[in-house]
């Protein structure tokens, strides 16, 4: 993390850092996450939360 010391994550999984960077990059939705991390879409969906994560495949708004 940029504004941690080398190595702490603040309790962030490594699959959880990948994730945050696909979506800094601007991945359009779940699916090409999950396709990106080699995962399903549940565990993508999972990682982000109930807010989020409860509209599995479905193109992110905001």
């Amino acid at each position: 993390m940029l504004l941690s010391p080398r190595g702490n994550l603040r309790g962030l999984t490594r699959l959880d850092v990948r994730l945050l960077r696909l979506l800094v990059e601007g991945a359009p939705h779940i699916s090409a996450i999950a396709a990106a991390l080699g995962v399903d879409n549940r565990t993508v969906s999972d990682a982000l939360g109930p807010r989020v994560g409860n509209a599995r495949g479905a193109r992110a708004t905001g």
